[in-house]
């Protein structure tokens, strides 16, 4: 038998890490397949050890500002008692102002509880864009979640 918590997940044994497990989690109470929140954006979430990792997914035909993001991703790492969020920026088309702002705000949240808020999976051409509003210093750009979480960043060549 299975135990699970209040939010669904399996509550692994005290003696065993947690196997990463993929939970698409709503906003409100329960877990359902796809949430659709305030903002225009809709997370994919999974839970890791100390790590939640949330991938951003846009609501077709809705335009993709950033309005939201950073109050629902902080309520989800509020909810999953965890201060390192991997955000999984794959499926995002165009990095917007709003959205970069939504992301610098979140990256303070997070850094003001000691947290860690890592991006990955960014398009060259948005990598482009953080680097235009000089913000490439603070939103490294990781191959993948593995990456995101150990800080490995390509070497630079001398």
């Amino acid at each position: 038998m299975v135990e699970q918590n209040a939010y669904g997940e399996v509550v692994a044994p005290i003696f065993g890490p947690r196997p990463p497990q993929r939970v698409l989690f709503p906003l409100t109470h329960g877990v359902s397949a796809m949430t659709q929140v305030v903002s225009n954006w809709q997370y994919a979430v999974d839970r890791g050890p100390d790590w939640l990792f949330v991938r951003l997914l846009p609501v077709a035909d809705a335009p993709c500002a950033g309005d939201g993001v950073a109050d629902d991703i902080w309520r989800l790492a509020q909810q999953h008692l965890v201060s390192r969020v991997v955000l999984e920026m794959d499926q995002v088309g165009v990095l917007r102002s709003e959205l970069i702002g939504q992301l610098v705000l979140l990256h303070k949240r997070i850094a003001a509880q000691g947290g860690l808020l890592r991006l990955c999976g960014l398009s060259t051409a948005n990598q482009c864009v953080l680097q235009a509003a000089r913000l490439d210093t603070r939103f490294h750009n990781y191959a993948d979640r593995g990456a995101a979480v150990m800080g490995h960043r390509p070497s630079k060549p001398r």
